[in-house]
């Protein structure tokens, strides 16, 4: 009885590690493969909350899903739309924009043949902005991305994104006076979807790339 037992325990081992077992996280920044993620920023600010007539000042919510795709080694490109609301708590008073980015970015993968761990990425993007009172800004929006995959095609991240940007207040003409520079920050996640084609003839090869 016993060694059926045993017998059923190493079936069950061996079936738990093949499934729990990673993949190299370098295959995911080979040409053709995708990544998709999204990435949150919210702000509230309480006010003067020591004082006996404080209120609630202002709740800030940006939302940015985003698709980035290979063409390269460690090099993507991407486009994503950002939506951000604002709200004045104290006026009831709503306001919303909607940015749209693209750009390249450029991954430091220090170990592709890890299976978890830190990749950091920085990125150059192009921004265009539309906000509710209809005026427009174009500007640069590099960012700073920190990855940590906790599986090979999974990967929590906090970027900080600086802009610059030049709004275009209908039809206002270009002026350097007029650049607007803010920092904002995003908690996310990423998905990564590597060619299959590459996978396997990375995995013919001894599992490198």
């Amino acid at each position: 009885m016993n060694r059926y037992v045993i017998v059923v325990l190493v079936v069950v081992g061996a079936i738990c590690t093949t499934t729990v077992s990673f993949a190299e996280i370098g295959e995911n920044f080979t040409p053709a493969g995708i990544e998709l993620y999204g990435d949150l920023y919210l702000s509230l600010d309480a006010g003067w909350i020591f004082s006996e007539s404080n209120d609630l000042q202002e709740l800030e919510i940006g939302l940015r899903p985003g698709i980035a795709t290979f063409f390269a080694q460690n090099l993507s490109f991407y486009i994503s739309p950002q939506f951000f609301f604002y709200r004045d708590l104290t006026t009831s008073t709503n306001f919303w924009e909607l940015i749209i980015y693209f750009g390249v970015t450029y991954y430091f993968v220090s170990n592709p043949w890890a299976t978890t761990g830190l990749v950091p990425s920085v990125d150059l993007g192009i921004m265009f902005e539309y906000e509710q009172d209809e005026d427009r800004f174009i500007g640069l929006a590099p960012r700073v991305r920190l990855l940590y995959f906790v599986t090979d095609r999974i990967a929590p991240s906090v970027s900080l994104v600086a802009y610059f940007s030049n709004p275009n207040y209908y039809g206002s003409v270009f002026s350097i006076e007029n650049t607007r520079v803010w920092i904002e920050m995003f908690v996310g996640m990423s998905f990564f979807f590597p060619s299959k084609d590459r996978v396997l003839r990375g995995n013919s090869r001894g599992r490198r790339l």
